[in-house]
């Protein structure tokens, strides 16, 4: 489903969320501090860990959210043989090999980074 029909079914407002399994139900919370359930209609299944960009639609006590994609986060991999910056350049993700963290952490202009030794 496209953003501009989720819009039109009351779902405006932007959110990067992590779900929770929660018996039958994915949950997580908005920054207000707010529940908010993964609307029944949604066919995308959240994996537990993986952030989510979402069209949210909140009503007095709790929120529904309609997954629109995964959020991508930068990656630095540090492996033995060098490190790696996977990132988005132009809805492209790339891969680089650099020689140090630093010099990584140098051409991410995102505040968030994820760092992974193996």
């Amino acid at each position: 489903m496209v953003v501009e029909e989720l819009e039109s079914l009351g779902f405006t407002k932007d959110y990067t969320l992590m779900f929770r399994r929660d018996g039958v139900n994915f949950v997580s919370r908005l920054p207000n501090g707010k529940v908010c359930l993964r609307d029944k209609k949604e066919k995308i299944e959240p994996e537990e860990g993986l952030e989510y960009e979402c069209k949210v639609k909140e009503l007095e006590r709790v929120a529904f959210a309609r997954i629109v994609c995964e959020a991508f986060i930068p990656r630095i991999i540090v492996r033995d043989e060098g490190v790696i910056l996977v990132r988005r350049v132009n809805s492209e993700v790339r891969r680089e090999m650099l020689p140090s963290v630093e010099e990584a952490l140098k051409k991410v202009d995102d505040e968030r980074v994820m760092v992974i030794r193996r």
